[in-house]
């Protein structure tokens, strides 16, 4: 038995840790390259928050999502709202989405609605709400919604 040191527990953690780098790159290189239909239970979904803040909009963000094979894609409401707010219209997108053979799977967002105030938590509900009409705008029907407000620490 190999005396456990420092030295080799190190040197297991490196290898642990190439190991898990080669897998995340494979698996990359799996869902860019994955057809964007076809059989089998599971399709990929980009999460937009995976892809680099250098000024793309959400629109951009899907086009890049779908010439990179996804089948699925999941904004963040901030980046909905940012769309608007710069005059993208939401069913115009879904038009573009559905010719990319995109689905919205699903939308990230951070409502209030885990806190201990009642009027807190019945305003982060109504705005759980607003952010749903927007991701079903965009032909989305899930949202997830983590237990913002469940701590004290601003997201």
């Amino acid at each position: 038995m190999k005396k456990i040191t420092r030295r080799n527990m190190m040197g297991q953690a490196a290898l642990s840790a190439g190991a898990a780098a080669l897998g995340s790159a494979v698996a990359g290189r799996a869902a860019a390259q994955a057809p964007k239909t076809g059989p089998g239970p599971f399709g990929y979904c980009l999460n937009m928050a995976t892809l680099p803040r250098d000024g793309l909009d959400l629109a951009q963000q899907c086009q890049v999502a779908a010439e990179a094979g996804y089948r699925g894609v999941e904004p963040w409401i901030r980046d909905i709202e940012a769309y608007i707010a710069a005059g993208g219209v939401l069913g115009d997108l879904r038009k573009r989405l559905e010719d990319w053979q995109l689905s919205v799977e699903g939308a990230i967002g951070f409502a209030r609605w885990a806190v201990d105030d009642g009027a807190e938590r019945a305003e982060g509900l109504a705005q759980l709400r607003r952010d749903m009409e927007l991701v079903a705008k965009l032909g989305g029907t899930r949202i997830a919604a983590p237990p913002a407000g469940a701590n004290r620490e601003a997201i």
